[in-house]
């Protein structure tokens, strides 16, 4: 029966949710997304911010967002100061106990990342999966690394590793466990289509190494309701998802707002020194 439920909800899933950067879609056009690409302003709407610099997680943002990790990970040399080393093979991962994307429409995560491999970046997990469903249907936004370290980021509910067919999957394929850090940033703004229930049409970009590599323009129905209450980083939510990856962390911030390609390339910049 529990497999019977989840293939009738996926197959309705698949019907309602068909997106993809090839794909030609009937905008409203009452709905218009734009990035604020002249600002360089990095430091304002930050929601919480990670430097590890204390071999902690406490939040150097001032709002006080003092995240927690499971295990005991290894504090190392980071892109500034200490970074944070969540090993797989002993099921580290960083908790982050708040809703930081609850009902928000517009976010921007940046962070730097190097030796991981096919997995779970961060999640924002859901408190009440369906228990006809796989727990990582029910969690977004999620950022998966996939093969040949191409990102695949899910803003709503669905399965993130059917490859590279998913429709949220950048084509940006160098991001790579090469050894060195990389400045990874995901920023994304959407809009509700007037007069409708739950469409949505938005736009996420993909930022490496301080300029943007790929854009997504998207639409969606968010059928689901958004049960978010903490963040995670590495892990696999108890054997929830199918893979789980070590992965070196930096410098990882949250903001309440998109940033822009001047903001992206001037954060970059201040944390690349």
């Amino acid at each position: 029966m529990k497999t019977i439920g989840k293939a009738l909800l996926a197959l309705s899933f698949a019907a309602s949710l068909l997106l993809c950067t090839s794909c030609d879609f009937e905008y409203n056009n009452d709905v218009t997304i734009g990035f604020d690409d002249e600002s360089g302003d990095y430091l304002s709407g930050q929601l919480a911010r990670y430097t590890f610099d204390n071999a902690d997680g406490s939040d150097a943002s001032g709002n006080g967002r003092v995240a927690s990790f499971y295990g005991e990970p290894n504090f190392i040399q980071g892109q500034r100061g200490s970074g944070v080393f969540l090993n797989a093979m002993r099921e580290e991962y960083m908790n982050i106990p708040y809703a930081l994307f609850k009902d928000r429409h517009e976010w921007t995560v940046s962070f730097w990342i190097k030796d991981f491999g096919v997995g779970n970046i961060f999640a924002a997990q859901n408190t009440n999966p369906n228990e006809y469903l796989d727990a990582i249907y029910t969690d977004y936004p999620l950022l998966w690394a996939g093969d040949e370290g191409r990102l695949i980021l899910k803003n709503a509910p669905g399965e993130p590793y059917n490859g590279d067919g998913h429709p949220f999957s950048y084509s940006y394929t160098s991001v790579q466990a090469d050894g060195s850090w990389h400045h990874v940033v995901v920023a994304l703004k959407e809009s509700k289509v007037p007069n409708s229930y739950k469409e949505y049409k938005g736009m996420a970009r993909l930022y490496v190494d301080g300029s943007m590599r790929d854009q997504i323009n998207f639409n969606y129905n968010q059928d689901w309701d958004d049960d978010c209450s903490k963040v995670v980083f590495g892990g696999d939510k108890d054997g929830g998802y199918p893979y789980k990856s070590s992965l070196k962390l930096d410098e990882v911030r949250f903001y309440d707002r998109a940033l822009g390609n001047a903001a992206v390339a001037a954060l970059y910049s201040f944390e690349s020194n």
